[in-house]
């Protein structure tokens, strides 16, 4: 669970980086790794 929680720290850092990949991913349909990171973002929020 720690491991987890030092990703969304990085994520975080990544806040833009995830918001233009939100917009690329509604464009796009979603992969399963971006949803993969998508929801591990969300649950750290």
């Amino acid at each position: 669970m720690k491991k987890i929680c030092e990703i969304c720290q990085k994520l975080k850092k990544m806040n833009n980086q995830i918001s233009y990949g939100i917009k690329r991913i509604t464009k796009n349909g979603i992969s399963k790794r971006k949803l993969v990171f998508l929801t591990l973002y969300l649950a750290c929020i």
